[in-house]
């Protein structure tokens, strides 16, 4: 969907309004088709300089496009949600409820947050807040600074052990990893955390398996695997 709206937004042809009105009406709808999450959900779109990177040398789509639409989608799947965007600062995002995912999306790019990425800062800004959510969405290609960062900032882990210990220990943090360039900060060895390569409505489909009783993920994927081959 955000491949054909980039392609057709800047068209000369007279029908491109028409084009672009029914793509915004096929991404509502096919949310429909994911599941909703319970509680409070947290979401938290990378829009730092590294994020402008293609996503593949086939494609215009640049990184933090997908972040901030996967940010958007998220809104939409929680009646209780905070959704960020950080780099070099971290900003909350105030949208109304019907706003459209593409509008959405580009409202949490219009933010300036400025070029470094300083990931720690959104759960920071939780901590600070004491604000309490069952789940949090990092949306980012993992190209942070830490505590050891030219800007001796701080550490997205030290915050998420800050975070557990201190407002909710039983939240999930997911990290989707958009570039996959192999560096990461979240923990490892947390039952509570997930990093997901990659990107797909399938992630999202995935969620309330991994939040649930482990055994019914397994028998969910080996039901899908099943059916796949059947």
């Amino acid at each position: 969907f955000l491949s054909a709206y980039k392609s057709i937004e800047d068209h000369s042809n007279h029908n491109a309004g028409k084009l672009l009105t029914a793509l915004n009406t096929a991404i509502e709808i096919s949310i429909k088709n994911l599941p909703r999450f319970d509680g409070v959900t947290a979401a938290f779109a990378d829009n730092s300089g590294s994020m402008d990177s293609c996503i593949s040398e086939k494609s215009e789509v640049r990184a933090h496009e997908i972040a901030n639409v996967f940010a958007a989608i998220i809104s939409k799947l929680s009646q209780n949600n905070i959704i960020g965007t950080f780099a070099e600062e971290f900003k909350v995002i105030n949208f109304a409820a019907q706003d459209s995912v593409l509008s959405t999306a580009q409202r949490i790019r219009q933010i300036d947050v400025g070029s470094s990425t300083h990931g720690y800062l959104s759960i920071r800004y939780l901590n600070d807040k004491n604000i309490k959510v069952d789940r949090i969405f990092t949306l980012s290609d993992e190209e942070m600074y830490d505590s050891s960062g030219y800007w001796g900032g701080g550490s997205l882990k030290v915050e998420w052990d800050k975070y557990k210990n201190n407002v909710n220990p039983n939240c999930y943090l997911y990290s989707i990893d958009l570039l996959g360039y192999g560096t990461t900060q979240i923990p490892e060895n947390d039952p509570h955390v997930l990093k997901i390569a990659g990107w797909s409505d399938n992630i999202l489909k995935y969620i309330p398996y991994f939040e649930k009783e482990k055994q019914s993920m397994i028998d969910h994927i080996n039901n899908v695997n099943r059916n796949t081959y059947i």
